[in-house]
């Protein structure tokens, strides 16, 4: 079977769950690489699973999309790519908060 990465944009608010640094009750933006069989529509639910996972609710994804590995252009990009393909996503959670 042949994946491919989808792309999710959006933000969520950070609870005690997540364990991080940032400020609890707080919106961050987030990126998500996943995983998914080529052609495979969005799954929005499972996306949702990955980031409800990492301890942020109040999801909110703005803009899907696929990763053309083709065009991948800088070291970070092709890590974060890398990644979802080996352990099946990978998230970023950006550290400036949403005003």
């Amino acid at each position: 079977m042949d994946f491919e990465a989808h792309v999710f944009v959006g933000s969520a608010r950070i609870t005690e769950e997540a364990g991080s640094e940032y400020s609890i009750g707080n919106r961050h933006a987030f990126l998500l690489y996943m995983k998914a069989a080529k052609d495979d529509e969005y799954d929005l639910a499972k996306a949702d699973q990955f980031i409800g996972g990492a301890g942020l609710d109040e999801i909110e994804i703005s803009r899907s999309g696929k990763v053309d590995p083709l065009k991948i252009n800088n070291l970070e990009k092709q890590e974060n790519f890398d990644n979802a393909m080996e352990a099946g996503y990978t998230l970023i959670v950006y550290s400036d908060p949403i005003k």
